[in-house]
């Protein structure tokens, strides 16, 4: 029950980085986690520094850029967590109904978080970069960064089809 507890609180407050005034000029879900810290702290020993630090390393997981090596300090069970969490994020952004209408907003958090030139990761200028974005970036992260988990959601399906990979590639298509 602790896992799912923390993992929605982390879920919850993974966002809230990107309500603070200096979210255009940091990562949002790094000052998130700082949040979450400074937040937690507040309910005293509810949420012992041990959890806060479960909690915001599993908020920094989140982010495009995100060193998964942040969960490398969890036990094996808070890792698959963490990749569980990171695959939402990433994957359900872009399976999102409303994604291709989002996409100048997620152009500029982008930029932020993956300044073209400081990984050798493509960074999308366009919405004509997208499915290549999605090829060496998105898949590559689903598969080595978070540990392939999105492959959970076929073992629930009848068919053993995915809809969020399904709804990426009928955004890609799109493009």
């Amino acid at each position: 029950i602790r896992h799912f507890e923390f993992s929605l609180i982390a879920m919850l407050l993974h966002g809230t980085g990107a309500l603070l005034p200096a979210a255009k000029a940091r990562r949002h879900y790094e000052l998130s986690a700082e949040f979450s810290t400074t937040y937690l702290s507040r309910f005293g020993t509810l949420f012992a520094p041990q959890t806060q630090e479960i909690i915001r390393t599993l908020i920094l997981c989140t982010g495009y850029d995100a060193q998964v090596d942040f969960a490398e300090r969890l036990d094996p069970l808070w890792q698959q967590v963490a990749h569980a969490i990171g695959t939402a994020k990433l994957l359900g952004q872009i399976a999102s109904a409303d994604y291709l209408d989002r996409l100048p907003e997620l152009f500029d958090e982008l930029t932020l978080t993956h300044p073209k030139g400081s990984t050798g990761e493509i960074q999308p200028q366009s919405v004509q970069d997208l499915p290549s974005y999605f090829r060496n970036f998105v898949e590559k992260s689903l598969k080595e960064r978070y540990g392939m988990v999105y492959m959970y959601y076929q073992f629930l399906s009848a068919d053993h089809s995915n809809p969020y990979l399904e709804s990426a590639e009928k955004h890609l298509r799109r493009v």
